[in-house]
């Protein structure tokens, strides 16, 4: 209700209806984007597969004008990275020409994805163990906001938590990212996350 009427969030932004309820997933099935590290040619990426409850629910022409071409490319994962399991909430990119997985790959995979995606390199960050007891989605602990700055969950009940987000939060430290951290709530079977959330303009959303 609040992002229909607000200006802010509709400043550049159109809104579409999703017919399902899965389609409202929208970090892991909804578009994502990487700029290309060579031509800076914006790669628009498609996450619906037919085996998800969500094929067909973002459409082709949801995506980009075809007409430029010149700037934007259409790249359908299921398709285009062969036999790849990974959904958009397990991949970020960070506008520098990088892309980030919570998910291991072999080398021919990786080689796969940075070519279709036009990235320089693909970067695994290991999901702390609460997070990969439930989904082993990078977006429940990651949330890369700009080309140089990163979110990462906290655990503040959990050492064993803490110490895989530590090692993440020294290896973006390395790649030049000031590194802010926002805690996750503690709650008895649950795992609640803020940094799976989708900014739109200056407005974010949080589950």
């Amino acid at each position: 209700e609040y992002a229909l009427q607000s200006e802010v969030v509709h400043n550049n932004i159109i809104f579409k209806e999703g017919g399902s309820a899965v389609a409202r997933w929208v970090r892991d099935y909804g578009p994502q984007f990487t700029v290309n590290s060579s031509s800076s040619t914006i790669s628009i990426i498609n996450w619906s597969s037919p085996s998800y409850l969500c094929s067909g629910e973002y459409p082709y022409e949801y995506y980009l004008n075809m007409n430029d071409t010149s700037r934007f490319r259409y790249v359908d994962a299921t398709t285009d990275v062969p036999n790849l399991m990974l959904e958009g909430g397990a991949f970020q990119a960070d506008g520098n020409g990088y892309g980030y997985v919570s998910t291991p790959f072999g080398t021919e995979q990786r080689e796969n994805i940075t070519r279709v995606m036009g990235l320089k390199e693909i970067r695994f960050l290991e999901a702390p163990p609460s997070i990969s007891r439930i989904s082993n989605h990078l977006d429940m602990y990651t949330y890369i906001a700009s080309s140089h700055t990163v979110i990462l969950s906290s655990f503040p009940d959990s050492k064993e938590d803490n110490d895989t987000m530590n090692e993440i939060a020294n290896s973006f430290k390395e790649w030049g990212f000031k590194v802010l951290s926002i805690p996750t709530p503690s709650v008895p079977n649950i795992t609640y996350t803020y940094t799976n959330a989708l900014v739109l303009n200056d407005v974010v959303f949080i589950p």
